[in-house]
């Protein structure tokens, strides 16, 4: 069978122009696949895009909650003593304050 095989290629390599249609073809294959304008290129960038969509997307997502947080404490009584009492610790004239510790349970 290889030898059947390798008189094939024998005989086909003493023809030149066949010898230099494939060589054309793989040159031009090559340049199809591989290229700055190839296949290959193509689909890289494609997916490159459609990940940077999705960036964009999650990022305007980000800055929609932070608006509307924005607009919360700029606006809501409600909201501007709650981060009063949790990140800073303030309290109203008159309450008392109990601290709990939490302690985990083995």
């Amino acid at each position: 069978m290889f030898e059947r095989i390798k008189n094939f290629i024998t005989e086909k390599t003493k023809n030149p122009k066949l010898i230099f249609t494939l060589l054309v073809l793989a040159i031009v294959l090559g340049f199809l696949l591989f290229s700055n304008y190839g296949l290959y290129t193509r689909l890289k960038l494609r997916d490159e895009k459609l990940e940077l969509e999705q960036r964009i997307i999650d990022e305007k997502k980000i800055q929609d909650s932070l608006k509307h947080e924005i607009n919360k404490l700029k606006n809501d009584n409600f909201e501007i003593e709650r981060v009063a009492r949790e990140k800073y610790g303030m309290i109203k004239p008159g309450e008392k304050v109990f601290l709990i510790n939490k302690e985990k349970e083995k």
